[in-house]
């Protein structure tokens, strides 16, 4: 279950530079950016369930190391909550955009997927 947490990070950055690659493809870059938009999105209110009826913190160490050597990524409800909130507010705008702004919007992708690292980093030792 925790590994689940760091499709928070991968994703985005998989993503950009997925996007990047099809610069002169705009509607499967669309496709692809909404498609990260929406499985971080479900990522987030499944991880909600799951620890809705399990424990109350997820915890992630990034690269095996230990707080705080390492970095922790810590998923419990209130970062479940802002990223659930975040990932609906960003594909509804991602959306909205195509009408707008030029299609390469891999700038957007990344920019928009921090917000994913900023509601889940976390201190280990404050958490368990």
């Amino acid at each position: 279950m925790e590994s689940l947490i760091t499709l928070f990070v991968v994703t985005p950055l998989t993503v950009g530079l997925v996007t990047i690659a099809l610069v002169n493809r705009p509607f499967l870059s669309r496709v692809v950016g909404t498609a990260s938009f929406l499985v971080t999105m479900a990522t987030a209110m499944f991880l909600l369930s799951r620890i809705r009826s399990g424990p109350d913190v997820l915890v992630s160490q990034m690269g095996g190391w230990i707080a705080p050597y390492g970095i922790s990524i810590v998923f419990d409800h209130l970062s479940g909550l802002l990223l659930a909130a975040a990932s609906l507010v960003a594909v509804a705008s991602y959306i909205h955009s195509f009408s707008s702004i030029d299609p390469n919007l891999y700038v957007f992708i990344v920019g928009a997927r921090a917000f994913a690292g900023r509601d889940t980093p976390g201190d280990d030792e404050a958490h368990g």
